[in-house]
């Protein structure tokens, strides 16, 4: 019943053949393992932009660590401004959904229909890229609206640089910035802040369940020890099938024992707590999606 949307029951009728028999319908069987359920576009470590094949198997592992209570974001409403080609719009929406809240879905980002929108709606958590929240922790119009309902702050796709992360804190009055680390390549992401941990600024968090994650030399491959930098590599069903019609780029990526190279470099430290420090491929991520400089 709202403008511009339609029901479920018209989606249907106008979509489906009409020679549809719903009592002759079989669903077809899917190997979660093999069968390809999205293909999303990402630039990788390397050159243009590659299809990234990800099955049932990835997503449906990412969604069983967001449920977990230890590391579940908020399920409250959400703004999306992010694109939906993009795989953190895609997950968001998808999560939100699942978990029984609805997503408010910006066409564009605006900055004065961002902020009515927490006003309005009384928005308590906010799931941010990096140029969204630097424009949070300098804009003056946050003097113009009614902040009071946040609660919490998540940022993803790009580190947060520590002085943005300080001044979100102390605009939206909460203890932390939840940070969120990981790719297209690895469905989304494979590590962040859990509910109950403790970060040091500049933290993008710790290890999800079903995730092995190592610091690796970037000339000899060996695995580093605490705080020790290297090259973050992750082995975990979240990670892709491949990239589609490109076996070459796929194998480069992921080796033969089915760990994923991120071409970021970082360390751990004593709490196995991770940061980033930077790209051994020089790339600038705008607006979450990346350009090779």
């Amino acid at each position: 019943n709202y403008k511009g949307c339609q029901s479920v029951e018209n989606f249907i009728s106008e979509n489906v053949s009409k020679d549809f028999n719903i009592d002759e319908y079989q669903p077809v069987p899917v190997n979660v393992k093999d069968d390809v359920a999205l293909i999303l576009y990402s630039s990788g470590t390397t050159g243009l932009p590659k299809g990234v094949m990800l099955t049932h198997l990835n997503i449906n592992t990412v969604h069983a660590v967001q449920v977990d209570g230890r590391y579940s974001l908020d399920v409250n409403p959400c703004i999306a401004f992010h694109p939906f080609c993009h795989t953190a719009g895609l997950s968001l929406t998808i999560r939100t959904v699942l978990f029984g809240s609805y997503v408010l879905v910006m066409v564009k980002f605006d900055p004065h229909v961002y902020l009515r929108t927490i006003r309005d709606y009384r928005i308590e958590s906010l799931q941010l890229v990096p140029a969204v929240a630097q424009f949070l922790a300098q804009t003056n119009l946050l003097e113009k609206y009614d902040m009071s309902s946040v609660t919490s702050v998540m940022c993803a796709s790009a580190p947060l640089l520590k002085h943005t992360e300080e001044e979100l804190r102390k605009r939206f009055k909460v203890p932390i910035v939840k940070q969120r680390y990981g790719m297209t390549e690895t469905t989304i992401g494979f590590m962040g802040h859990s509910v109950s941990g403790e970060y040091p600024l500049g933290s993008i968090g710790s290890v999800f369940p079903s995730v092995s994650v190592k610091i690796v030399d970037i000339q000899t491959g060996e695995a580093l020890g605490p705080f020790e930098t290297g090259e973050i590599c992750c082995r975990t069903p979240m990670v892709m099938k491949g990239y589609i019609n490109n076996p070459r780029a796929t194998q480069e990526m992921i080796d033969v024992d089915g760990w994923l190279h991120t071409g970021d470099v970082g360390y751990y430290d004593s709490c196995y707590r991770f940061f980033l420090v930077d790209r051994i491929k020089d790339l600038i991520k705008c607006k979450g999606l990346q350009a090779q400089i």
